[in-house]
């Protein structure tokens, strides 16, 4: 059976793809760098305003976003 993909490595990778660092993430959408590293080592989950604005600075699918991070 195949494994599910993981939502902090789907966000990690979309973040690393684009070039962009930590920091420069969360400033672009208004939060703490530990936030994205929080969401990056599966630590919590953003809720949906931040996610929607996640999805949105990394080019993702918000409705894959979704169902790997609440499902």
């Amino acid at each position: 059976m195949p494994r599910k993909r993981s939502f902090s490595k789907y966000i990690r990778d979309a973040r690393i793809a684009l070039g962009k660092s930590r920091q420069e993430l969360a400033d672009q959408i208004g939060v703490t760098y530990a936030s994205i590293g929080f969401w990056e080592t599966d630590w919590c989950r953003p809720t949906e305003k931040h996610l929607r604005a996640l999805c949105k600075a990394l080019k993702l699918s918000i409705p894959e976003a979704q169902e790997l991070a609440y499902a």
